[in-house]
């Protein structure tokens, strides 16, 4: 296409005939400018076009040279890759935890004692005899029930025999029909360990004890806690959001937790 041209004009740009040519001109120059365009992507479809005629021949090429090949060999079977076998090694027996503290039967029998309707974790009809069995790697998961989780935590703590005088972790999880609460304590003077498990039920904010009294470092667990689940925390001194704004809209770790302003939703 020949790029358009402007006759001489006067001054005001309008030409013996009288016409405003550059106003015609400017027109002219826009419908030039889409033109090449427009050719500039025929160019390009018809290069795409010949690229994949030129690969659809060389597979043709490709296949009547290997049917070709079949024919004038027809013994050749291929290259085959033998798989390296790895060494074998001997199986090496985990080093067991040193013992340290008292033996989770007798940590259990102590706890069996004060608290008969106690449970443990994943262990149906649970004996003495179940515990131990389980041997010595096994770091006892009680399961209490709300009226006795803080009389239970009190008593591990004060307690000669058992000394829990540290808090490891405090935490949630959602089984979606239910919450538990997990705590994680430490003897630092005798080096047994424990866990406490207690279910509440799945409601908006369950509530539960708070440990801050006897464990400082409960504030901000019990915190985090409920700023993620919201679990309310009876007695908590200053129970807000630890990590997320005021306003933000439900607790992010609820199996049940949906937010359309962030697209968030579980897959479960």
């Amino acid at each position: 296409m020949t790029k358009p041209t402007i006759p001489k004009v006067n001054k005001e740009g309008v030409d013996e005939r009288g016409w405003d040519n550059r106003r015609l001109y400017a027109r002219g120059m826009k419908y030039y400018a889409k033109v090449e365009e427009l050719e500039q992507v025929r160019e390009e479809f018809d290069a795409q076009v010949e690229r994949q005629e030129q690969r659809l021949k060389k597979q043709e090429e490709m296949k009547e040279a290997q049917e070709r090949f079949k024919v004038e060999n027809p013994d050749y079977k291929g290259y085959v890759i033998k798989r390296v076998v790895g060494p074998k090694f001997e199986e090496v027996a985990p080093t067991p935890r040193p013992e340290r503290g008292l033996p989770q039967v007798e940590l259990f029998n102590i706890l069996l004692e004060k608290f008969p309707a106690l449970g443990v974790y994943s262990v149906p009809e649970v004996t003495r005899e179940k515990i131990a069995e389980l041997g010595n790697q096994y770091v006892l998961d009680v399961v209490v029930s709300r009226e006795d989780y803080l009389p239970l935590i009190r008593f591990l703590q004060s307690d000669e025999r058992l000394r829990m005088n540290y808090l490891i972790e405090l935490t949630a999880v959602d089984w979606k029909d239910h919450f538990d609460v997990i705590v994680h304590l430490l003897s630092i003077d005798k080096g047994h360990k424990i866990f406490v498990r207690c279910s509440l039920p799945h409601d908006e904010h369950p509530e539960i004890e708070s440990l801050s009294d006897l464990y400082a470092g409960a504030n901000w667990h019990e915190r985090e806690t409920y700023d993620f689940f919201g679990i309310q925390f009876k007695g908590h001194p200053d129970l807000r959001r630890m990590f997320l704004e005021d306003d933000f809209p439900g607790h992010p770790l609820r199996k049940d937790f949906v937010d359309p302003s962030r697209v968030v939703v579980r897959p479960y």
